[in-house]
């Protein structure tokens, strides 16, 4: 346990040498801290989790996460056992954003709240559509009629008809604004686009974080 607090420790002390223009997100959990208080504990299991608004910026703050823990091993005499698994990709918005700012327009006529993912601005979210970004091009929208958080239990559906009727015209005005006069315009989105990864490239990058 001392081992796991000291990694800790050590962990929070690599913050200062996060950029700030990398959005890194480092946070962990004790999963297991022992059996209890006046036992030694004979294993204790840390869980942590890495997001930046670069995979550069994930792998330089994974390798400093791993050397903490090597650390608090180290200065303890215990030993440690590392495995890293890929998560989310951070989001690469499309920067041609015309179709969904059009579709928001005509359907909202200015009566509701919408918005749109911005290439400029970093949200430092993470899901599996920022996997999609890094292979081809992807704009998330935002509509509304909720309250309260996101991911919590105190969110709440307001506004039926925009949470459901809205969103869905705009998947569907943006679709066919996409795909009129042969998918001009999503030829011409497509051909601006440069992926991060090939797809092939993309698992084989992934199978080189399980480690």
């Amino acid at each position: 346990l001392n081992a796991a607090i000291l990694a800790m420790q050590a962990v929070n002390l690599q913050r200062e040498s996060f950029r700030d223009e990398d959005s890194v997100r480092v946070h962990g959990c004790i999963l297991n801290g022992g059996t209890a208080v006046n036992i030694v504990a004979d294993t204790v299991s840390l869980e942590y989790s890495v997001r930046a608004r670069t995979m550069s910026a994930v792998t330089d703050a994974s390798k400093k996460i791993d050397r903490s823990m090597k650390a608090g091993a180290v200065a303890t005499g215990c030993s440690v056992e590392i495995k890293t698994i890929p998560g989310y990709m951070p989001l690469i918005p499309a920067k041609d954003t015309s179709v969904i700012v059009e579709s928001m327009k005509q359907v909202s006529g200015g009566k509701y709240p919408l918005a749109y993912e911005d290439s400029n601005v970093h949200l430092t979210a993470s899901s599996d559509y920022g996997d999609i970004s890094q292979i081809m091009p992807v704009l998330q929208f935002y509509t509304g009629g909720y309250s309260g958080p996101l991911h919590s239990i105190n969110g709440n559906v307001t506004d039926e008809y925009l949470a459901y009727v809205v969103t869905a015209k705009m998947f569907a005005l943006s679709a066919y604004k996409l795909l009129k006069n042969n998918a001009q315009a999503a030829h011409k989105i497509s051909d601006s686009f440069s992926p991060a990864f090939t797809k092939s490239s993309y698992i084989d990058y992934l199978s080189s974080l399980r480690k």
